[in-house]
């Protein structure tokens, strides 16, 4: 919906008897920055309720010249348009700036400063005033900080000295990174505010792409040409300071130089050449290449060429061409590379270009691991292939089509498996239905299209209707089956929740972003596949493979096509202006059919969605809600159909391997390698030095399964009866109840909150489940990928959450291996030993043992998979039921066959770290003691550690007792393995004592209901702290670098003033982002600090993160398990990347790793080798050293006690890690 906007036109006539909103000057903002006028028709009144206020200037406003005497300077805008535009804009920024309430005034710069091209716009019309002496006050409003003047960095290259530019290696120009001084920002940001610097590249990398999106809509550059040169010069110096923190790099500049180029315009590119030198806007050696490209199709070309080459020589990037020609950031435009390396070779065969550029290509492929501890995979190899012929050539084809044909749509409808009682009414409801969609069909095509009439593009002047530029850049059928479907969408909205309006305009804005891509790419998609099925071809129907995923598909994109795609992030800003648009077209064209209202007393239709204002302690919230007789209607229709996005679906085609942050998985979508990370989050050197962990994220992304249709109809067919809570599947909310040991003595009112509580908590799990079973009803009996990323410690997921292996038991056993394998005699008995693994029991038994008792569980095994839901049920009363039972109809098959070690098994089979985390302390820490606690070390059978802690548990007991403890006497044959077992489990991963007491208590209710609240209350309290204190006696080189860690963590955090950082050994950077908001009281204080900069008085005490402060107790709680999860991640990926080179089937949840029965042998094998390898590296130096580095100024005299207990690494002991290679069950 368009919020009411205030038109240039009527503005300009003082049409307005009260004064503009701040809302609607920021519209005229707009409206300015992008050279057009804006006239809008306002939304319904019946609608919506609009919350602007207007913003009322007092009586002591500076006068207002009249327009004549306020002419803009000539180089803001060339359109006479554009120059009344400016005159009202003038009026009303000084209108809105010559308040003299000090609070407004501060909002107001806090909303202008919060949108860059607003405020830039506003400061340079209010800097004009000045100059004509209209204003004479302008202190307050630019009272920002001083300029630091900079030198350019001073490097050496071939003997020559040169500034300005930073030299780079070809391996860090690998990275899609700018190619010179726009590289320097990050080293720049200790004299320039880092918080801003972020944010100004987010907005530099969002405008480059809105700019992009207009040349490619309009083709031409001089619609854009004033918006650039806006942003690019000004003419006083603290104005010139806001301009370069917003232009931080050439992206901007380029786009408009590469548009010259193409159009061959010689004589634009030499004039914005030296309008960009004027501005002292840094160039780089792509705006040097552009300029080439438009000298070689200029008229003289030699003449041309040579002055461009010259100019490159003045500023000493001749020795970057070859680079930058061949930079990833070129890729796109490979031909017009081409194009400008053959005419420069013609012309100057003396700098070698082509010989040079074609070099770089062909090493793109072929660049080695540089971290030491996988520098051993650098050698060649050959090894057969884990996934051949599970692909064949046609189903390849109908595969790709599938998922390109998904990426292109917008939500995914699935059929859901929840039951359907059919009636008459139901029937006649879905026809009304179906009607109603038909109905508002037709509706939204008239009013989009009177929208679009309204809005028409003025071909003629240079003046531009932004929106329109978006709605026209696909088939207006396209946008309308957009607004359609999310129509449909938001009437399955519930009466008693909805999303918020900003989520849903957003949300349609995205819609319409993502179906323009797939729009654009339209050319490419063919290609594309090619591309595609020559890497299946290649990795999945070749017999061996001597290479990764990720240089398979870089050999079979040799034209990188994939680059090509258009990938552009539109500014947050047009997402939401479109899909507001969008949703005031819905508003107005969605009505009730009058014969769904019940009432009956109108005979005209009425809106099918309204806005309410829901008020919290707070804030006041717009909801989007639909009408009740709208929700009734669906109630009564029963669709039973969910909506999806394409990334909650497993992938139905290998994904494209992970080649970048940012580039891999899908073809049409981008995805981030690390969850929620910003663009930037690696920089140019770091991905080069990260290939091992794209590598082993390929391997466990490429894994095919498919859904096994032996369990699945058994799952949905539990859950469609109400669940059942024994085998993990949740109960329908009506089956919720309390016992009267949980009732006790609760009053009336705490029961039914606790009822409540328990049925909101089914709801929510049963809705999960639901959409698990639907998708893997979905899938059938297709192949699937289940490609991962991972979250900033480096432990991988993958990307659809709802049905993957990283989940209940249930989901995991609906999972199975697409690629099967011959058992053999070894995978039998492995597949046995899984079955033993499942019950629970045997924990310390080997696996001789196991097998013997396997041989006992037969009968029961085989009456549970012949009889799953009839029989006895033996597979219910199991640790892992679900997973047990498709352990008992794989043994049922294999035992069916002549010969079982014959049977082709799919079924993944575990090997668990015992207690992982441990492991990690014992091998860091050298721990003899812990070491073999833990499995480290070899033994005869497997060492418990839980049995072993609750053990000394139960003698601290007994001791106590003795000495007449009554909470330990009431504890006497209470203290059992699964009491202490996860608080055990989740020590090493820093749970707090009072976490650790909330956990025993909970067992303790489970297992001894007879016990008070005030027992369970003591008694978890004595086995929390009698827990933590043998725990410290059993590990005590675990305890110190733990202790270590949090040290470090709070000197890092208090004296730095940084949050923690840290590199694993396969090179990946892992960053705690814990901070916390400066509250009023702080802001205060450091208003009084005579370091705030002006800029930040300027804004007053308002909760923004450029006064954010590392938050201390999360970095020293989090250090420690967040480094042991980096370091089991890192085992994980290192182990993957071993079994790729055995062809071994691999997939992992985070210290539990899967293969075919048949490789457990093997697989125990490379991850006991990769431990080692692991290991082996001084860890623990490296990081102290990398913290050294990173946090120690050793010129400052505060940071001595940082550096002292950062070199304070605690003592080894004196295990050999080479031991663990004997260990049978160190994963077992």
């Amino acid at each position: 919906m368009l919020r009411k906007r205030i038109s240039c036109q009527k503005l300009k006539a003082g049409a307005y008897s009260s004064p503009p909103t701040y809302k609607s000057l920021n519209k005229c903002f707009i409206c300015f920055v992008n050279g057009r006028h804006y006239s809008q028709g306002h939304a319904s009144a019946s609608q919506r309720v609009e919350a602007d206020s207007p913003i009322t200037p007092t009586n002591a406003e500076a006068p207002t010249p009249s327009v004549t005497n306020t002419d803009p300077d000539p180089s803001l805008v060339q359109q006479s348009e554009t120059k009344s535009q400016i005159k009202v804009l003038l009026g009303a920024t000084t209108e809105l700036l010559s308040s003299t309430q000090a609070k407004k005034e501060a909002e107001c710069r806090r909303r202008l400063l919060k949108n860059g091209h607003i405020w830039n716009t506003a400061v340079q019309a209010f800097d004009v005033r000045y100059q004509k002496g209209c204003i004479t006050n302008r202190s307050k409003l630019l009272e920002l900080p001083p300029i630091k003047k900079v030198e350019a960095p001073v490097v050496k290259h071939n003997n020559k000295t040169q500034s300005g530019f930073k030299v780079f290696s070809a391996s860090s120009l690998s990275t899609a990174k700018p190619i010179s001084t726009d590289s320097d920002t990050k080293e720049l940001s200790t004299e320039y505010d880092h918080f801003h610097l972020q944010k100004i590249n987010q907005f530099t990398r969002q405008m480059s792409s809105f700019v992009s999106m207009l040349l490619a809509e309009t083709g031409k550059p001089e619609v854009i040409r004033d918006f650039l040169h806006m942003f690019l010069i000004n003419g006083d110096c603290t104005i010139k300071w806001l301009a370069n923190k917003k232009i931080v790099d050439s992206r901007l500049p380029n786009i408009l130089m590469k548009a010259y180029a193409e159009k061959a315009c010689m004589a634009d590119c030499l004039k914005f050449h030296q309008l960009l030198i004027r501005g002292s806007v840094t160039m780089n050696i792509e705006t040097y290449i552009w300029m080439l490209l438009a000298a070689l199709r200029s008229e003289s070309p030699q003449s041309n060429t040579n002055m461009v080459l010259r100019k490159i020589e003045d500023v000493n990037l001749t020795h970057l061409l070859p680079i930058g020609l061949s930079s990833n950031l070129m890729t796109p435009y490979r031909d017009l590379m081409k194009e400008v390396m053959q005419g420069v070779e013609q012309y100057r065969p003396d700098l070698q270009l082509e010989q040079l550029t074609t070099s770089r290509m062909a090493t793109n492929c072929d660049e080695e691991y540089i971290n030491s501890v996988a520098r051993g995979f650098n050698v060649p190899y050959e090894s057969p292939n884990p996934h051949l012929g599970v692909i064949s050539e046609q189903d390849a084809v109908s595969l790709v089509e599938k998922q390109m044909h998904l990426e292109t749509q917008g939500d995914i409808p699935i059929e859901s498996i929840s039951v359907v009682k059919f009636s008459e009414k139901t029937f006649q409801a879905r026809k009304s239905y179906k009607e109603m969609m038909e109905h508002w069909r037709t509706s939204l095509a008239q009013n989009f299209q009177s929208v679009l009439e309204r809005a028409e593009f003025d071909k003629d002047a240079n003046i531009i209707n932004w929106i329109q530029v978006y709605m026209e850049c696909m088939p207006a059928e396209t946008l309308v089956n957009i607004m359609l479907e999310e129509s449909a969408r938001m009437c399955e909205m519930s009466l008693y929740y909805s999303h918020y309006y900003g989520f849903i305009c957003q949300k349609l804005g995205e819609l319409v972003r993502k179906c323009y891509l797939g729009y654009k790419n339209q050319t490419l998609t063919s290609k594309i596949k090619d591309v595609q099925m020559e890497y299946i071809n290649n990795f999945y129907n070749n017999a061996t493979h001597s290479t990764s995923y990720r240089q398979q598909f870089l050999q079979a994109d040799s034209d990188n096509l994939l680059d090509q795609c258009v990938m552009d992030r539109w500014p947050p800003s047009i997402i939401h202006a479109v899909g507001e648009l969008l949703l005031d077209i819905i508003l107005k064209s969605t009505k009730v059919p009058v014969e769904l209202l019940s009432n009956g007393n109108t005979d005209e239709p009425i809106p099918a969605f309204y806005i309410v204002n829901r008020h919290f302690k707070t804030h006041v919230v717009k909801q989007f809600k639909p009408h009740p007789s709208i929700k009734k209607l669906l109630d009564l229709a029963q669709l039973n159909t969910l909506h999806l996005n394409i990334t909650e679906l497993p992938v139905f085609t290998p994904p494209v391997p992970s080649l970048d942050d940012g580039k891999g998985i899908l073809f049409q979508t981008r995805t981030r390698l690390v969850k929620a990370s910003r663009e930037d989050y690696f920089g140019p050197g770091e991905v080069r030095e990260m290939l091992p962990v794209l590598d082993a994220l390929n391997i466990l992304s490429a894994v095919p399964w498919r859904v096994n249709t032996n369990i699945s109809p058994l799952v949905i067919k539990v859950f469609n009866d109400g669940g059942d809570a024994a085998t993990k599947i949740p109960l329908a909310s009506e089956h919720a109840s309390l016992t009267e040991e949980e009732c006790g003595d609760l009053e009336p009112k705490q029961i039914d909150s606790k009822l409540k509580k328990i049925k909101n908590e089914l709801i929510s799990d049963r809705a999960s489940f639901l959409l698990a079973l639907s998708i893997a009803n979905y899938c059938g009996d297709d192949l699937f990928w289940l490609p991962s990323n991972l979250d900033f410690r480096g432990r991988a997921y993958p990307l659809s959450a709802h049905f993957s292996h990283v989940s209940s038991d249930p989901r995991r056993a609906m999972l199975k291996f697409a690629k099967g394998k011959r058992l053999g005699k070894e995978g039998l008995e492995w597949l046995k030993i899984h079955l033993v693994n499942m019950t629970g029991h045997k924990k310390q038994a080997s696996n001789s043992e196991r097998l013997a008792y396997a041989e006992e569980l037969m009968a029961n095994a085989f009456e549970s998979a012949d009889n799953p839901l009839e029989g006895e049920q033996w597979w219910r009363e199991l640790d892992e039921p679900w997973q047990g039972l498709a352990a008992c109809m794989e043994l049922r098959a294999a035992m069916s066959c002549d010969n079982p070690e014959d049977y082709v098994s799919h079924l993944p089979i575990h090997q668990d770290g015992s207690c992982n985390g441990l492991q990690h302390y014992s091998a860091l820490g050298r721990d003899q003691s812990g070491a073999m606690a833990v499995n480290v070390l070899p033994s005869d059978t497997p060492r418990d550690v839980y049995s072993e802690v609750a053990a000394l548990v139960e003698q601290w007991r007994a001791a106590d007792a003795a000495k007449g403890n009554e909470t330990a006497k009431l504890l006497e044959g209470q203290i059992t393995r699964k009491v202490v077992k996860q608080t055990v489990m989740t020590t090493v991963y820093g749970v707090t004592r009072f976490g650790a007491q909330a956990q025993i208590k909970s067992h303790l209710a489970d297992q001894y209901p007879n016990l008070t609240a005030s027992q369970l209350k003591l008694c978890s309290h004595y086995i929390s702290e009698t827990l933590f204190k043998t725990l410290g006696n059993m590990f005590t080189s675990g305890t110190e670098i733990q202790n270590w860690l949090t040290l470090v963590a709070h000197h890092v955090t208090s004296v730095a003033n940084k949050p923690v950082t840290w590199k694993t050994p396969l090179g990946l950077q892992v960053t705690q982002n814990y901070w916390r908001k400066a509250t009023p009281v702080s802001m205060r204080q450091a208003k009084r600090n005579k370091d705030l900069t002006a800029d930040d008085k300027l804004h007053g005490a308002r909760h923004d993160t450029e006064l954010e402060q590392p938050d201390v107790s999360r970095n020293m709680n989090g250090f420690p398990p967040n480094f042991i999860h980096s370091l089991d991640a890192t085992h994980m990926m290192l182990t993957a990347l071993h079994c790729q080179r055995q062809g071994i089937t691999f997939a992992s949840i985070h210290d539990c790793y899967w293969t075919h029965a048949c490789d457990i042998k093997s697989l125990n094998k490379v991850c006991r080798q990769a431990f080692c390898d692991m290991y082996n590296e001084p860890i623990l130096e490296q990081l102290s050293q990398y913290l050294l580095d990173k946090y120690v100024d050793p010129d400052n005299p505060s940071h001595s006690r940082l550096a002292s207990v950062i070199k304070s690494v605690p003592r080894q002991g004196t295990l050999d890690i080479e031991k663990v290679k004997e260990s049978e069950y160190f994963f077992s």
